[in-house]
Formats: structure tokens, sequence, C-alpha cells
């Protein structure tokens, strides 16, 4: 593969898989980019399945499965990195860029094996996505010492790590999925029917919380009803929570949709429950949009970081049932509270233009590589 400046630079990323996860909206909008200025792109993907993308890919970008099956998974593992580590020879990229923590520990030795520069990137707030695990804490944090580069979300998170005074430590917002003269119209209705929200169905995201406001909404306000997009290991017990508080005919689990932002467009107000987070992409997505938006302050800064409370979203505690439920039904009952923090909200989009994002991403790119080259022998 290797770098010709003709043809641009050879970038690689390594991720567990290509599905519809947040971070694999952020390496396939980022890889289409890359792709159209010309650079070569390739996504290697640990996982086994060759499952359809979760997200449209430039036909130039090859994605390479390297799952390997039978054995013990230590042999598995062995099997797969060797297997990596002869791709990545084979390929000779400019770069290594890897998401997600653990992904990121076998990015670095697979990067110093194979004498590739690796930008690691940290995709959630580690100290709750760690907890229980010790080794992987104390191995993310020797891999990001360790990496050419680390390129973080916020803050909390460059700060968990030791990396605030490290010279080689960007914090870099999640891009919107697509330009911003291309999202979805949305206006704001005169009643509120629908309150929706969208995620990994898992315990972190907290979506029981949002079932019981439904619970607790729904004599006030008889017509209000509840979407909640997505699918995780969660979703039968979100439903029997929902059957056993009576709101099951309330509330929708319609699992994943390739055109979420039309089905956010449908939405009167956006919630999201979540218990710690990085920045999270559907937050984003339902902010430049302009959906009116109610936030946690989950463990990790992302909220914060996007929402003015009172001016382009609300903000409540996690886990603070009576505050959701207060602002909730102000907001429902405040139409002119709804535009202003609607026309402010789409303010954001000029914080998260893909392609300005992009750019800051091949900054990074272009400095580690410069930064990492075999200085040349002066002395001659």
């Amino acid at each position: 593969m290797g770098n010709d400046s003709q043809n641009g630079l050879a970038l690689c990323f390594l991720t567990g898989g290509m599905g519809t996860g947040g971070a694999e909206r952020v390496i396939a909008t980022l890889a289409n980019i890359f792709a159209g200025q010309g650079h070569r792109v390739k996504i290697l993907c640990m996982g086994r399945d060759k499952k359809q993308a979760g997200y449209e890919l430039d036909r130039k970008i090859e994605v390479v499965y390297t799952g390997v099956g039978r054995g013990c998974f230590l042999a598995r593992k062995v099997r797969q990195l060797r297997r990596i580590l002869v791709l990545l020879k084979s390929y000779r990229p400019d770069i290594l860029i890897s998401f997600q923590n653990y992904i990121n520990i076998q990015a670095v030795f697979l990067g110093k094996a194979a004498g590739i520069p690796v930008i690691a990137s940290e995709r959630s707030f580690p100290g709750k996505n760690m907890e229980g695990t010790v080794g992987l804490n104390r191995l993310c944090k020797w891999a990001y010492s360790r990496a050419d580069a680390v390129v973080c979300q916020t803050k909390e998170q460059r700060e968990y790590f030791g990396l605030r005074n490290k010279g080689n430590s960007y914090i870099i917002m999640n891009p919107f999925r697509i330009p911003v003269d291309e999202i979805p119209e949305y206006a704001i209705r005169d009643e509120v029917l629908l309150l929706g929200s969208a995620g990994r169905l898992e315990e972190s995201k907290n979506f029981s919380m949002l079932i019981r406001l439904m619970a607790n909404l729904k004599d006030d306000f008889p017509e209000l009803r509840l979407v909640i997009w997505g699918e995780g290991s969660q979703k039968e017990a979100l439903i029997k929570l929902s059957e056993e508080l009576g709101v099951r005919d309330r509330v929708e689990f319609p699992g994943v949709s390739r055109d979420i932002l039309n089905e956010m467009g449908k939405m009167d107000i956006f919630l999201f429950s979540s218990r710690y987070e990085g920045i999270p992409n559907a937050l984003i997505e339902a902010m430049c949009m302009g959906i009116p938006c109610i936030s946690t302050r989950f463990e990790g800064g992302g909220a914060e970081l996007l929402i003015r409370n009172g001016e382009n979203g609300l903000l409540v505690d996690t886990d603070n049932e009576p505050k959701l439920e207060e602002k909730t039904t102000a907001l429902i009952s405040d139409e002119d509270l709804r535009r202003k923090i609607s026309f402010e909200a789409k303010k954001l989009r000029s914080e998260v233009e893909p392609e300005m994002i992009a750019g800051k991403w091949m900054e990074v790119i272009q400095r580690t590589i410069d930064r990492t080259k075999p200085k040349k022998d002066e002395s001659r």
C-alpha cells in the first residue's frame, strides 16, 4: 500500500466491526471523507462475521474481517494477531488508527511489531467503562503512554489516562454524520405527542428511567408516546418493565434504523438518559436537527460540553427521575421554550461539520507521521 505523494496517504483503521454503533459511525464518516480526498483507506475488523455495514461506505474503501474460528480463545487471538500483522506488513499503511480501548491495546502491540505509527482513539468514559477490570485499565494506560498519538473526546478522558500534559494527545469532537446542508428539515409542532431516544439497549444507557417517566406522565398526557430506537441485551427486560408499569401500548422498541435521522425527525422531544458516555452521537444528531433535548449529566463530561442548560437544551442529574419528569413536563407545556432551545441547538452544527472534524483528524495524522519518520543521518 505504502505512501505515494501522488495518491495520498495510506490509512488503515482497526475496529471491532462496522455495525451501527457510534464508533463505527465516526470511522465511516472519516473514512468516506478521506477516500474522497484521494487517500487510500482500509478498515480491518476484528470480528468474524461479514455483516452488512451499518453505514454506507465509499466503494474504494476495503473492509477486511480478521476473526478466526475454532480453538480456544487464546489460540484464536494469537492466530488473529498474526494474521493482522501479516496484513499490515503487506499493506504498509502510513498510519494505523484504532477505536475503542480493548482494540487500542492490540493496535499498539501490532503497530510496534509492524513498524507503523498508531493513533489510539478513546470513545467512552473509561472510569465506568472499566469498572471491575483492573487489568484492562492498566493495559490501556500502558498502551496510551506508548501510542504515537491519542485522540480523546473530552478533557475528562484525557485526564483519566494522565495525558493532559502530553504533546501527542488531542481532543476532537465527533463529526455529524452528513454535511450540514443535507440535514433533514425539522419544525417544532404545536403539540408534543412523541418522546424519543436512541442507542444500544444496555444497562449503561438507563432506558428504564425513560419508561418510568412515561408511566408517570401517562395520566397528564394521555396521547403521549415514547419510542426507543436500538437493539441490545436489555430489550426484553425493558419490554417487561413497560408491561409491568402499564405503558406497553405507549412505548415502542422498533429496533435499528438505517435512516435514524428521518425517524428522529418525528420526535417532539429527545431524551438522553445515559449514566456514562464519551460524546454521544445520538445527542449530537438530535441537537443538530433542532430537536429539543433533555440529557442527564452523565459521567464523562460530554453533556456539559454539548448543552448549555436552559439555552440549547436541558440537563438533569443522572438517575434524578423527579427532575427529569419536571423538566419534561415543562418542555411539553411550553412551546416557546421548545422553539428557543431548537433554534440554539442548531448552532452546534458549526462545531461538528464533518469536513472540519476530518480536517482536525488529518492534522493529527500528518503530525504523527511526520514526528515518527526515521530521522536522516546528518553526520554524513
